[in-house]
């Protein structure tokens, strides 16, 4: 049900698409599984269309149908699912023959065509072997790539039910972890004991190792904990040295009472929840005027955020 529901959204956008009317295939290639963040958008749409990040394999949305290119035990997870007046076609991807394989699926491709303009995820970086096949494809046939990130990200955008109800569960989960992690913070200036940053941050990430602690979070929120995870090792900085990128890491300097930063992000079922607080310890006149407007302004935002108003307003 999920799947038809967000598989059509994406087929209502690009009928109402002015820059992808003349797009009449949008290309999703999966490369190899990479630890480093080269593939945020191609994992994303893999989770919100099926729940799997399915590495390794090529999902084509053609003007009728979707068509899945990968080895025979990913394709029995794609069959797993049941259209609902979607037609999905499965294109075995052979590892003794995958040159061939590929040039089978392109043919599917470009027997649905109108033109030579094929739709695909520019900004992530696939490598691979089959990655190398399809390149060499694209040249080969001298197809246009049109960059669909955009696309991809408006279409996912507005949430549906379970992704709401998923994003809460994240963030009942963050709010947890967070208490725990400013309980830890507190008692280590109470007692005045020494830690690094990177070595509380660790604590802190392997909470979900802690049966006991986990324990404690699932009743307290009521969610299935095998769903929970962090999305990054929480980031803690003080001592004047801060970082306030996303990506940022807990350096080594040992934690000090003057002015914290620290953030935790977490997760359920893959969607992400990210909180950030500073914490003031014996603020400065100068800190408790800025922090007190601060405040005001957050109260504000919050006020006027509704549904239908314009961010920009």
């Amino acid at each position: 049900e999920v799947f038809n529901h967000r598989a059509r959204r994406i087929w209502a956008n690009w009928e109402k698409s002015k820059e992808l009317e003349d797009v009449d295939a949008l290309a999703i290639p999966y490369g190899k599984n990479h630890e480093e963040p080269m593939t945020i958008k191609t994992s994303s749409i893999h989770l919100w269309l099926f729940g799997w990040e399915l590495t390794e394999s090529v999902v084509v949305l053609l003007r009728k149908k979707l068509v899945f290119f990968s080895v025979n035990k990913k394709i029995a997870i794609i069959k797993t699912i049941k259209p609902d007046g979607i037609e999905i076609e499965t294109i075995e991807k052979k590892k003794d023959a995958l040159e061939e394989s590929v040039e089978t699926l392109f043919a599917t491709i470009e027997s649905e065509m109108g033109n030579k303009k094929i739709g695909i995820i520019k900004k992530d970086k696939h490598e691979g072997v089959l990655i190398d096949h399809w390149n060499k494809q694209i040249s080969k046939r001298s197809l246009e790539e049109v960059d669909i990130s955009s696309f991809i990200q408006e279409s996912m955008t507005i949430k549906d039910d379970e992704a709401l109800a998923n994003i809460r569960n994240a963030a009942k989960f963050t709010v947890k972890v967070q208490e725990v992690m400013i309980d830890r913070i507190e008692l280590i200036i109470d007692e005045e004991k020494k830690i690094k940053h990177n070595d509380l941050s660790e604590k802190i990430f392997t909470i979900t190792d802690n049966a006991k602690e986990m324990k404690r979070i699932e009743k307290a929120i009521n969610v299935d904990p095998a769903w929970l995870d962090f999305a990054y090792s929480p980031i803690i900085q003080s001592g004047g040295v801060y970082d306030l990128r996303p990506q940022a890491l807990s350096n080594e300097d040992v934690l000090s009472d003057d002015l914290i930063v620290c953030s935790v992000g977490c997760k359920y079922k893959h969607f992400n929840c990210n909180i950030s607080r500073t914490l003031i310890i014996d603020p400065t006149a100068s800190q408790e005027k800025n922090y007190k407007l601060l405040h005001e302004c957050y109260n504000v935002a919050i006020k006027n955020i509704k549904i239908g108003t314009p961010l920009n307003s």
